[in-house]
């Protein structure tokens, strides 16, 4: 009838939640950590980061982030932007071995919600060396592989120096850190190490176990202009995490130090070997990763922290 009406109604608009992604989780030597990742493992009592961002359709949304790193720890974050996203990190240090349930949990303020999670393996000195070395191990047998060494020996040919050398001086580096029969040598990184979890003994074979990982870094970097360029990154992902190891040693022993301090009380020797220890940690991050004899001399600096503790070794029982 040509008429004008009017109608009343409410509109009620769903909530869209955010959308998240766990953009890396990384050691201290930048290399990632995971299944499928650079290494599988994370080190006790080093630090390891998680980066991830989220988005989220809602122009007015506020966020509540969790980061959950499964042995009792949630870091909270507040986002106070509206929409648009992050980046997020955060850092943990475990402080015991275990598989963890690491989880990530975003929510907005309209009860929408997302999570990423991935276990972490968190190991000891000893267990990262074993899994190292059998990663090395595969890498021996990959260049042996296609440098067609088996072949060329059963029919008594002989590759360029260089492919023999680069196969040659890997093998060494990995008998230095497990012997020649997956740490059932004596005078292996991984046997020492295994010697070292005995309190009593930690310094003495840690401080020896170091030794074999610097001689294992000389062989790496002997191999290295001999190595076909798609091993040369393998390596130094192995490298980097041999440095790892050593500091991670060195924290043990630290850790031990503390537990003994009431028995040591407070003597000069005492805290002047805390001080040797924490000069010669620093001086080892400060040379770690600049260079591959930068590395080799981080490892040294470990070494000799794990030494400023045994000069002052009164914590330690029976060794007065």
């Amino acid at each position: 009838d040509g008429g004008i009406g009017e109608v009343t109604a409410t509109v009620q608009v769903a909530n869209i939640p955010p959308t998240i992604f766990l953009d890396s989780v990384s050691n201290e030597a930048g290399n990632t950590v995971g299944a499928g990742e650079d290494v599988g493992y994370t080190l006790v009592g080093l630090q390891i980061r998680s980066d991830v961002s989220f988005v989220d359709e809602g122009p007015d949304d506020t966020h509540t982030l969790f980061f959950d790193w499964g042995d009792g720890t949630i870091d909270t974050f507040l986002d106070l932007t509206p929409n648009l996203s992050s980046p997020f990190e955060d850092t943990h240090v475990f402080n015991v071995s275990s598989d963890f349930p690491f989880t990530v949990s975003v929510f907005d303020d309209d009860s929408g919600s997302a999570l990423v999670s991935r276990t972490l393996m968190v190991v000891y000195m000893r267990e990262a060396l074993e899994i190292l070395s059998a990663s090395l191990e595969n890498l021996v047998a990959a260049l042996e592989a296609d440098l067609d060494v088996g072949a060329r020996k059963l029919a008594g040919v002989h590759a360029s120096k260089g492919s023999d050398k680069a196969v040659k001086y890997v093998s060494k580096a990995l008998t230095d850190l497990q012997g020649k029969g997956r740490g059932d040598g004596r005078s292996s990184a991984i046997a020492k190490a295994k010697k070292g979890e005995e309190p009593k003994k930690k310094q003495k074979y840690f401080h020896s176990s170091l030794g074999k990982i610097i001689h294992a870094m000389e062989y790496f970097e002997k191999a290295g202009p001999f190595l076909p360029g798609p091993y040369l990154s393998e390596v130094d992902v192995f490298r980097s995490e041999l440095v790892l190891i050593a500091k991670a040693a060195a924290v043990e022993v630290y850790t031990l130090a503390l537990s003994f301090q009431g028995e040591a009380g407070t003597s000069k020797k005492y805290l002047e070997g805390l001080v040797k220890f924490a000069s010669s940690l620093d001086l080892g991050d400060n040379f770690r990763g600049n260079s591959v004899e930068d590395d080799r001399s981080a490892v040294k600096s470990y070494q000799d922290a794990i030494k400023a503790l045994y000069l002052s070794r009164k914590f330690f029982h029976n060794e007065n």
